[in-house]
């Protein structure tokens, strides 16, 4: 081999081995254990089968309250129940607090059938595992994240054919725009596995510095980026294609039809929901029940950027509407 090829070849060897060595550096870092904050929920943490798939849940009773109403929390795409760390304390507080990890997300079983991943499906295993676990509560606020604050709007409807009240909605970073995962969704019908995990791959290229981490903050401590990186790169590659094959967002209609109190946040540096349109959508659409829309300084991960601000909004809107009882 000449020696201007061999000098090539090793260059090309040298530049993968180095971003093998650093991925992997960054994902010993991260993968060290769950936090602090993390492990407090597992106790809270069991599973419940809904057609055959086994999910992760998270139910919080209120000590005073079990039967009161329940902030029901709903993920995005790739998302899963510790994503909720920074708010279940307070909620806890004012009521009990139930979650899942949709099935491939989290801890739920990553089956490999696409109908488990079809929107309505996992619409109908929330409400399902909710109904299981909770049989007596007849009143619920529906708190959902990105994608799931779309799947929010799509459950009032079914969780009022169960007879359970919707108090409220709270949506935080709104996903409103249909076309929004129509790109994602034809690229990933048309990659292969291998195509995608190379994609993964360079996506998470040094670790928690990442385009797959500095799309979730706009600005975020070492410590938040690691925890991140492990939650990007804990769904595997199968459950990132089908569940993004059976996303659904909920249509204009479907956001005209909310007539609750409806709390909308939104991080004024979100790359990932853009505000334009899916908050500002909102604004137009949901006119039959007050509507409280709040910017604060943050990206998509708002709950873990801007807690305070987070929380100070959401007890603010729950006083002002009365939803929970004295």
């Amino acid at each position: 081999m000449p020696r201007s090829r061999a000098t090539a070849a090793a260059a090309i060897a040298a530049t993968v081995a180095a971003a093998v060595w650093t991925n992997a550096k960054w994902a010993f870092a991260a993968y060290c254990g769950r936090t602090p904050e993390e492990q407090a929920l597992e106790p809270f943490e069991a599973p419940v089968v809904v057609n055959g798939v086994r999910l992760n849940r998270l139910l919080k009773l209120h000590p005073a309250r079990p039967d009161g109403v329940c902030f029901v929390l709903v993920h995005g795409f790739g998302g899963q129940i510790p994503q909720w760390a920074p708010l279940i304390p307070q909620l806890s507080a004012a009521g009990s607090v139930f979650a899942l990890d949709m099935v491939g997300h989290g801890r739920s079983q990553a089956t490999t059938n696409p109908a488990d991943y079809d929107n309505d499906a996992v619409l109908d295993s929330v409400v399902a595992a909710f109904t299981a676990e909770c049989p007596r509560t007849r009143r619920i606020v529906l708190v959902g994240h990105s994608l799931g604050t779309s799947r929010c709007a799509q459950l009032l409807a079914r969780f009022r054919a169960k007879h359970i009240e919707v108090a409220a909605l709270v949506l935080l970073a709104p996903l409103s725009e249909p076309h929004a995962i129509d790109r994602p969704k034809s690229s990933l019908a048309a990659a292969s596995v291998t195509a995608i995990n190379i994609f993964r791959f360079v996506d998470t290229f040094n670790g928690p510095y990442s385009a797959s981490v500095a799309r979730m903050y706009h600005t975020a401590d070492l410590d938040t980026r690691l925890r991140q990186l492990r939650w990007n790169q804990a769904t595997p590659t199968h459950v990132v294609r089908l569940a993004m094959l059976g996303a659904k967002v909920a249509s204009q209609s479907e956001f005209e039809a909310v007539n609750v109190p409806t709390l909308v946040i939104f991080g004024e540096f979100d790359v990932v929901t853009n505000p334009v349109p899916n908050a500002t959508n909102l604004q137009e659409w949901i006119r039959k029940a007050p509507l409280q829309f709040v910017c604060v300084s943050a990206g998509h991960a708002l709950m873990w950027e801007a807690r305070d601000e987070v929380l100070r909004h959401l007890d603010s809107f729950l006083a002002t509407h009365k939803i929970i009882a004295a």
